[in-house]
């Protein structure tokens, strides 16, 4: 049992858009919080688990098993050992090769110490990068935001070389987690995705 499922085990009791599902990263109260963030996310009266990492395993692999060509909108929410809970939300879910890709409807929050949400600005376009080639020489993982290497919102194929930057291009000003610097690590505790649009 990792440090902090005991508060976040209590999603499965909420009988909201989990609908019985388990997080070991919401739990009703924060559920609540990030539906508040985005209409979108009270229309779906069901969200589904595309990724869990204590479930599924913790490995990047496994993660692109349960994402990549999801048909719609979907949540990625952390946990970090420090016991913060932040994400973003991605309406692309596509191996890009190295390449940003995504919408103006993708954007960050941070949900615990503090509510923040970060909208898509028009002046930058880089929402999402998603690379799963592993033979690529462009670095593999999920980004938010920023540029290549320098991502708002940056987790490495192995989750465990992962940081926030205190501001970037694409999305709009506030700290994701209490920063320490131009740039943050994190360690991350669990980490979810959930789909609520389009098709599994």
């Amino acid at each position: 049992k990792e440090k902090g499922d005991e508060y976040s085990a209590k999603g499965r009791d909420c009988r909201g858009p989990l609908a019985g599902e388990e997080s070991k990263v919401l739990d009703a109260g924060l559920i609540f919080q990030l539906r508040g963030l985005d209409a979108r996310l009270w229309e779906p009266h069901r969200w589904y688990p595309l990724y869990r990492d204590w479930i599924d395993g913790r490995s990047f692999n496994s993660f692109l098993q349960g994402v990549l060509h999801f048909g719609g909108p979907a949540v990625v929410v952390v946990r970090s050992q420090a016991g913060e809970v932040f994400g973003a939300v991605s309406t692309q879910w596509s191996d890009g090769n190295g390449k940003f890709a995504g919408s103006p409807e993708c954007f960050l929050f941070s949900l615990r110490p503090k509510m923040q949400l970060m909208l898509a600005e028009r002046r930058g376009g880089n929402y999402v990068y998603l690379n799963a080639n592993a033979k690529s020489y462009k670095p593999r993982g999920l980004g938010f935001g920023g540029q290549e290497g320098y991502h708002r919102l940056w987790f490495d194929a192995d989750f465990e070389d992962c940081y926030v930057l205190e501001s970037d291009a694409t999305y709009g000003p506030g700290p994701l987690i209490p920063s320490r610097g131009l740039q943050t690590k994190f360690q991350v505790a669990r980490i979810e995705v959930w789909g609520f649009g389009g098709q599994e």
